[in-house]
């Protein structure tokens, strides 16, 4: 797992399979550190209070 620096963070991405694989893949290659990028595992029902904005 990539550590980022949660200030830098401009973009979170929620996914779930195996596409988080390719989005980090991409990320790391970009030295993108402003995508955080969140694999999730249970679609429905979906955690809605675990992903509010804080």
């Amino acid at each position: 797992m990539d550590d980022l620096d949660p200030k830098a963070v401009k973009r979170v991405v929620l996914c779930s399979g195996k596409v988080y694989y390719d989005l980090l893949e991409q990320r790391r290659k970009n030295d993108q550190k402003d995508v955080a990028i969140v694999r999730v595992e249970q679609l429905y029902p979906f955690p809605h209070q675990r992903y509010r904005k804080r």
